[in-house]
Formats: structure tokens, C-alpha cells, sequence
């Protein structure tokens, strides 16, 4: 199966076009991020994506109301930096996260679709298509 996602970066007004195939082989991410001062492409888990945020909700899917804590390597290409962080992901509803950066200086609650892909990130992304 193959999935074209197209968002809407409001931050740096960007847009990036994601190509997902999965196969028995497993899920491969193909992406294009362009913009004002961008022009990149990722096989791998960035910060300028919102997909950033599916393989948290997706592995494994939590149960409505149940938090999970989690250690990640954070990507700021636009900063520069790279950095040990941990977010915390509290299933809402089917379709609602609410993300915590821990300590708590970062949190948005984010709308996904039924694959766990991002349709609306307030103040981040829209998805396009």
C-alpha cells in the first residue's frame, strides 16, 4: 500500500510531500520539505515534519486516557542542534493526542487520522491532502 501525504509547515511556511509504503518487508518514508530557506529531502525522523509525532502514536496505539512517556533523539536542523528529549503522548479521543515536551515547556493537541498520520497540528501544520 502507498500513501502521499502533503502538509503545510506554519512555522517556515513550508510545504513537504511524504510518500509512506508499507509492505510485508515493513514502512518505508520517503519526504520533501521545501520552503522560503528549505529545501531537503528525509528517509529518516526529523523535526521539521509532523510525522515526527506518528511513530509514538502509532508504537503501540494507546487505549483512550492512557499516557505514555517517551526518550527520543530530537533533530533541530533549523537550530542545529541535536538533543536527548522526552515527550509524553495522553490518547484523548480516537482521533486526539495531547503532546508534552517533559519538563512541560511545549504542548499541543493534535488531530490525527485512523493510520495515525497528523491532519492538524495547531499552529505547526495542516495537512493538505
Amino acid at each position: 500500500m502507498e500513501r502521499l501525504i502533503k502538509w503545510h509547515g506554519l512555522e517556515h511556511d513550508s510545504i513537504e510531500i511524504c510518500r509512506i509504503t508499507k509492505s510485508d518487508e515493513g514502512i518505508l518514508v520517503k519526504s520533501e520539505i521545501s520552503g522560503q530557506d528549505l529545501n531537503m529531502q528525509y528517509e529518516v525522523d526529523i523535526s521539521l515534519t509532523p510525522f515526527t509525532n506518528t511513530l509514538p502514536i502509532n508504537n503501540p496505539v494507546l487505549a483512550e486516557k492512557e499516557t505514555r512517556e517517551i526518550k527520543v533523539v530530537y533533530f533541530d536542523f533549523s537550530k542545529q542542534i541535536v538533543r536527548p528529549v522526552r515527550q509524553r503522548y495522553t490518547r484523548l479521543s480516537a482521533d486526539l493526542y495531547h503532546y508534552e515536551n517533559v519538563p512541560n515547556d511545549f504542548e499541543a493537541d493534535i488531530r490525527v487520522d485512523d493510520d495515525g498520520l497528523v491532519v492538524e497540528y495547531p499552529g505547526l501544520f495542516s495537512r493538505v491532502i
